[in-house]
């Protein structure tokens, strides 16, 4: 019996530490993926939070799971899809880079024959 209180207390203090990852890191996290200036990056965080809080609160009332952790579970989601979106966009930006300068230098290539 000892062993399951044990048990119970590490888990609810794990869970806990999750939750306060996940609503006091990942709105800045996310924030600072997106601007680089400090006041910005304070007002970004702020909204992304808000953002989270109440698209976490509908999903829950409306799919009947806990509060706390759909509010985590849309923060952290938010950070994932703007890491992934940031992804792409250097890729896209890179390959973009890489195309036109090999465009200029076959228009400077056949400039010159």
């Amino acid at each position: 019996m000892g062993l399951l209180a044990v048990s119970i207390v590490a888990a609810f203090e794990a869970v806990g530490s999750l939750l306060v990852f996940a609503f006091l890191v990942a709105p800045p996290a996310t924030a600072i993926l997106m601007v680089r200036r400090v006041p910005i990056v304070m007002l970004t965080a702020v909204a992304m939070g808000f953002l989270a809080v109440v698209t976490g609160l509908l999903v829950s009332h409306h799919s009947g799971s806990a509060t706390g952790a759909t509010m985590a579970l849309v923060s952290v989601t938010i950070f994932f899809i703007v890491m992934t979106g940031r992804a792409f966009a250097g890729r896209v930006l890179a390959s973009r880079r890489s195309n036109g300068s090999e465009n200029s230098q076959c228009h400077t290539v056949s400039g010159r024959s």
